[in-house]
Formats: C-alpha cells, sequence, structure tokens
C-alpha cells in the first residue's frame, strides 16, 4: 500500500515539472490555457495567449461604482483640453471693467460706472455717445442724437431762452434779455405781453380793457396819465431833471399804472422846459388816476387853462398840504404853462441843491398858476411835491 502511494507523488511531481499550464507567471512565462477550480481565466487550445504584463493591453471600460472611467477620460490622442476654462496662466479672460488697458479698449479705468470720463464700454467718453459725463471736465447733458433744438443741443450744452437757438416751445430767440425788441422771453412780440415793442407800440399793459389809457388792439395811448407825487423832496433829492423823472417812474411803477415813462413837468438850465425835453406831445387827453380829464390834449395842456388841477396822487388819493413859505399845496416847477423855462438861474442848482432859488406852482389851481406861482425865492430845501406826466 506504500509503494503505491510514493509511486503517485513521483508520478505528480513528473507532470507538474513538464506541463506548462502551471509554468509560473513570475518567472515570464506565457499562459496557454488553464482552468481553476476558483473560476479564474480560461483558454480554448490554439488560441493566442495573452500576457498578464504586457503594457499595451486596453484596460477596461467599465468602470465600479464611485469610479471614473479612464477611457472617459482618454482618446487616442491624449487627455481633452477645456478651453472654455482658466488660462494656462491661471488669470481670467481679459474683459471691459478689470482696471487693464485691453485690445479693442480706449479706456478702462476699472469700474461700469457710464457717467464718468470712460464708459462701461470702455470707450472714452464723448458729446452723443448718448452717455451723460458727469463730473469734472464733463457735460452738462447728452441724449445721443444729432437733433440739435431740444433741450440737449449738438454741443451737449442744455439748450435755454437766450441761448441763439430756436429750440421746441419757442418761437424766437434773439440770444439777448432785451425785452423791448421782437422777441419777448423767446415768444414773438404782441400786443399783450406787457413789454413795450419800441417803434411798434406806444404802450403794453397787458390787458384787453379800453379807454384806460393803452388799447388792447394795437397798443396805442388814448389817455395820458397824470399825477402829482405822493410825496415831498427837497431839491437835492431829486437828483437832477433826470432823477426827478426817475421819482415819478418808481412812483407810478408802485402804483401798478399803465407803463410809462413818466416824466417830471421842471424847468432847468439844462434841458430848459417841458416842451422842449418831453418825448410825447400827445394828441390824447390827458387824465387824472380817476380818470377826469385834465386837459384834451397837448395844446390843452399847454394852454394856460387846464380843464381840472392835477390834484391826485398816484394812489387815486387827494394830495395833502404841506409847510412851505410858498404855500400848501406847491410843487417844484420853474416851468412857464406853455411848457418853457421861466429863469435858468431859478432852478435849485438844475435841481440838485438845496442852495440857490427856486419857483414854484399849485395842484390847486387851474389857470396859469398851476404851473407858476411867481412866488421865488431861496426855498430850495423845503420839500415840494412834483407833478408827473406821462409820455
Amino acid at each position: 500500500m506504500r509503494r503505491f502511494v510514493g509511486l503517485s507523488i513521483v508520478l505528480l511531481g513528473g507532470c507538474l515539472e513538464n506541463n506548462p499550464i502551471f509554468v509560473d507567471p513570475t518567472e515570464g512565462g506565457t499562459q496557454a490555457g488553464a482552468s481553476t477550480d476558483g473560476g479564474g481565466p480560461t483558454s480554448t487550445p490554439g488560441s493566442d495567449s495573452v500576457s498578464m504584463s504586457d503594457p499595451t493591453t486596453t484596460p477596461p471600460t467599465t468602470a465600479g461604482p464611485g469610479e471614473t472611467s479612464l477611457a472617459e477620460t482618454t482618446d487616442a490622442t491624449g487627455p481633452t483640453i477645456d478651453t472654455e476654462g482658466p488660462s494656462s496662466s491661471g488669470m481670467p479672460p481679459p474683459v471691459c471693467g478689470d482696471g487693464f488697458l485691453n485690445p479693442g479698449e480706449e479706456c478702462d479705468d476699472g469700474n461700469q460706472d457710464p457717467y464718468d470720463a470712460c464708459t462701461s464700454e470702455c470707450k472714452n467718453a464723448v458729446c452723443g455717445d448718448g452717455y451723460w459725463w458727469m463730473g469734472v471736465g464733463g457735460e452738462p447733458c447728452d441724449d445721443g442724437n444729432d437733433v440739435d433744438d431740444d433741450i440737449c443741443s449738438n454741443a451737449c450744452t442744455v439748450n435755454y431762452c437766450g441761448d441763439g437757438v430756436v429750440q421746441m416751445g419757442e418761437t424766437c430767440d434773439d440770444g439777448n434779455d432785451v425785452n423791448s425788441d421782437s422777441c419777448v422771453n423767446c415768444e414773438a412780440a404782441k400786443c399783450g405781453d406787457k413789454e413795450i415793442y419800441q417803434g411798434k407800440e406806444e404802450c403794453d399793459d397787458g390787458n384787453d380793457v379800453p379807454g384806460d389809457g393803452c388799447e388792447p388792439m394795437d397798443c396805442k395811448k388814448t389817455v395820458k396819465i397824470v399825477f402829482v407825487s405822493s410825496k415831498a423832496y427837497k431839491a437835492s433829492e431829486l437828483g437832477g431833471l433826470m432823477g426827478a423823472n426817475m421819482k415819478c417812474d418808481a412812483l407810478a411803477m408802485a402804483a401798478m399804472l399803465p407803463p410809462g415813462p413818466y416824466f417830471a413837468w421842471l424847468g432847468d438850465s439844462v434841458a430848459k422846459g417841458p416842451k422842449d425835453h418831453f418825448m410825447t406831445k400827445s394828441p390824447y387827453p390827458y387824465v387824472k388816476r380817476n380818470m377826469q380829464v385834465v386837459a384834451m390834449n397837448w395844446g390843452g395842456l399847454t394852454s394856460g387853462n387846464l380843464l381840472a388841477p392835477i390834484d391826485i396822487t398816484e394812489q387815486n388819493m387827494p394830495a395833502l398840504d404841506l409847510m412851505h413859505p410858498c404855500g400848501a399845496n406847491v410843487v417844484h416847477s420853474n416851468a412857464t404853462p406853455d411848457g418853457d423855462v421861466v429863469n435858468p438861474l431859478d432852478d435849485c442848482g438844475n435841481w440838485k441843491s438845496d442852495a440857490g432859488k427856486g419857483r414854484w406852482g399849485s395842484w390847486k389851481e387851474i389857470g396859469a398858476a398851476w404851473s407858476d406861482t411867481t412866488c421865488v425865492d431861496y426855498y430850495c430845501g423845503k420839500p415840494a411835491r412834483l407833478y408827473c406826466i406821462q409820455q
């Protein structure tokens, strides 16, 4: 029995030594075909042998759970490159607003503010680009169009009345602020706009009331307003003939009388009498503030006989009496009833001084004394009123 066991061992050893299926792969041999009880690889006799250590063998294409298949990340030329990702330097691609002057950009101030010198499109701000360049060196406006007569001009300046450009809503723009010409506040001058169009209108009171001194249809004066001043002045307070005229004008304006000018009835050594320096010798009636007729025209005013005394002030009130050596109703005058100067030496220093002599009229009179009472003396420092007559 022991002899049979020993013989079997010897025979098995010979088979293992000569059978290639059992060659140890670590010795560099190839496997032609084998079968194992553990379910290892099998080989059909005559098939090509497979080297377990051949590096050119295609790896498995199926990935296990949680793994990435090598075939999914490689191809015949190597790994796939993501061209949309970061650059090779690791920096993001150049964009407008990154603070760097990139190709195709005129500027780049590192922000997206469209209202500074560099727009949000990285272009230098210019008039007409539609971006309002604010701040130092900027633009008052920028509407991005080439319409010059809208609110923003082609020079990116704000159009306004008086800039010389006729824009929407304006009928004219003469580039000045003179309201006595043909363009008044960027509207064509017309009767009723409260501005006297010089050479075309005699008056313009802005209303449609006829018979109030200024006719609404043609802005012609139909009556002239006359009044005695509510204030009394020393000669030195008048400031000459021109100053007296200005005082009459100021009183009329304050009382909202029809537009003047209003001149003072005075005679002096320079301008002489009213008939010499008055602008208008009206063919229309001269009336008081209460519309009572004083004279039918210039001829009646200088006739020496008035139809009514000039005793109503610009405020439509009776004048109050004064304390004056020539009477309680005196007015500065030195003018004859026909509008001439009485005496060049009796004008209180051309109505600028309280020294010297003067002559006065009376607002209570309708005869020659209304203009000259013949009272002559050194009373220039005593307050007296003025006659003011619309031109």
